[in-house]
């Protein structure tokens, strides 16, 4: 009988206390049954049958109903009560399954005489070392789910209003379809439908949202959507999530900001308000040459990553504004360039050679006429002397100049020097690659159109 010392009365342990009643913990008394079956989560229902009889324990009439399943050659052998009910459940298969249905794993190895050459099938290899067994075979052939969640979790699909995806066939009337209410229905317009058909507290209509759609922030009102959709409880159309305090946002921008989901965004416009600061106490009363100077700056970081205010539609900020404004960064530093002293005292010292050369340089820089010219001397015979005065000269003439030299040392005896590969990004390791790394839309491109002399020392 069931009882851990024989006994069935108010201080047996198995006893609990449910809607004011004893009862025993383990459902005893079972039903009558005529046959063994299997019952709810394959636990076996045993053979019970009304036979009648009944012993009287403790003053309580005990049948069929309060006996235990027992195995006697167990209760024999042990001299004991052995309960030898079934307790595994199909629930264990969730265990197994990791086992069962991750796959086999295995290493094939082919050993032969380093003479001897033979062709390998590495398809009857594969097909050779897989083993299915029959239950996993049968479970295929009828295209039984391998795995199961509960509670079902699918992507509730992020979209704007009207702006759904919709399939159709070829074949189909187009005007039937834009106009067809159950081509226009989606995972999210049926959430709303659910939501507003089942008039539940807000915090229970939440956990229907299941997993959401990745949507990048560059993505813009539809990202919004998305951060409103896991933030926000209780909705059962785009309205709701528009409106905030009673009032409706005409963007879903707008209503995150009102939520505080996000913060503004305007740390651009502030970056060009400091700007216009910065330039207007430097230029007061002059607003054109203001707006000018907070173009060209703003130009000067587009350059760093090879845009342009073209790029984005702004070229309206060059609106009206002279040409010097519509410099480069690299332009207007090649023309700001100062000027040494010891450049122009060298122009009063050349010599005959060198004032030769000079003139003849010269003249092709102001007339604008093409030229390549070559200044051979031994060492120490005055040739950076003689580049240094060409620099001046020409800087005076608001012309810009290119000085670059082979070695950084050599670039040092030179105003404003840069070594050949630094200036015009000519690669170290010619295997690689030819060409110069300089951009056709870059502010060196424009820097080198513009340059009216260039000294390769």
């Amino acid at each position: 009988m069931h009882g851990p010392c024989g006994k069935f009365n108010a201080e047996c342990p198995y006893m609990v206390m449910r809607e004011g009643k004893k009862f025993c913990k383990h459902k005893y008394p079972r039903s009558f049954t005529t046959f063994t079956k299997h019952g709810k989560d394959s636990y076996p229902t045993y053979r019970r049958r009304a036979t009648g009889e009944s012993v009287r324990i403790c003053g309580i009439a005990l049948d069929n109903r309060w006996v235990i399943p027992y195995n006697p050659y167990l209760v024999a052998t042990f001299d004991c009560h052995i309960n030898v009910e079934v307790c595994s459940t199909i629930k264990a298969v969730k265990y197994l399954y990791k086992y069962v249905y991750k796959g086999y794993e295995k290493i094939s190895v082919s050993i032969s005489h380093e003479d001897e050459t033979h062709s390998v099938d590495e398809v009857e290899r594969f097909l050779s070392g897989r083993w299915v067994s029959p239950p996993e075979d049968a479970w295929r052939i009828f295209a039984f789910d391998l795995y199961d969640m509960q509670p079902l979790v699918m992507p509730l699909q992020v979209h704007l209003p009207n702006k759904q995806s919709v399939c159709f066939n070829a074949s189909e009337n187009l005007a039937h379809v834009v106009h067809s209410e159950s081509k226009a229905k989606t995972v999210l317009t049926e959430f709303f439908s659910y939501n507003a058909s089942h008039p539940l507290e807000p915090k229970k209509r939440s956990k229907v949202i299941g997993r959401l759609a990745f949507v990048a922030p560059s993505e813009g009102e539809r990202y919004y959507l998305r951060l409103l959709l896991t933030c926000v409880v209780g909705l059962c159309s785009f309205d709701d999530l528009l409106t905030v305090n009673n009032k409706l946002c005409s963007t879903f921008h707008e209503a995150t900001l009102k939520r505080g989901l996000v913060e503004p965004d305007d740390l651009i416009e502030q970056c060009l308000d400091e700007a216009i600061e910065d330039y207007a106490c430097k230029h007061p009363n002059e607003p054109q040459k203001v707006l000018a100077l907070t173009a060209r700056a703003f130009e000067a970081f587009l350059e760093n990553v090879g845009k342009s205010l073209t790029h984005y539609g702004l070229q309206h900020l060059y609106k009206d504004i002279d040409v010097p404004f519509h410099q480069t960064r690299d332009i207007a530093n090649a023309l700001d360039a100062p000027i040494p002293s010891s450049c122009l005292e060298a122009r009063s010292l050349l010599t005959c050679e060198q004032r030769a050369a000079y003139k003849c340089i010269i003249a092709h820089v102001k007339q604008g006429k093409p030229g390549s010219f070559f200044i051979d001397g031994p060492s120490a015979t005055g040739k950076t002397f003689l580049y240094n005065a060409l620099y001046a000269k020409v800087r005076l003439l608001n012309k810009i100049v290119l000085p670059t030299t082979t070695s950084g040392i050599a670039a040092l005896n030179m105003s404003t020097g840069r070594t050949a590969h630094s200036r015009f990004k000519i690669p170290n390791d010619c295997g690689d690659c030819l060409s110069c790394n300089v951009g056709r839309q870059s502010s060196l491109a424009a820097l080198i159109k513009e340059a009216s002399f260039i000294m390769c020392d």
